[in-house]
């Protein structure tokens, strides 16, 4: 994604060109926003696992039971 930012000519924000600053800024605030998506997924998803199969628990035997 990043190579297609930087590769479009006459890339416009509010009917301006954008200089290389400019975009650099724009392909930093999306790295930022879609490594915060990938952490509150993340956090949700784990969650949700953990609610779905419970922490394993030993038997006397030794085997492996669900909680």
């Amino acid at each position: 994604m990043r190579q297609r930012i930087e590769n479009t000519e006459g890339l416009m924000l509010d009917g301006k060109i954008l200089n290389p600053e400019d975009i650099e800024a724009i392909i930093n605030a999306v790295r930022v926003g879609l490594e915060m998506a990938k952490l509150r997924n993340k956090e949700k998803y784990e969650l949700r696992n953990k609610e779905k199969y419970g922490r394993k628990k030993r038997n006397n035997d030794g085997s492996i039971k669900n909680t």
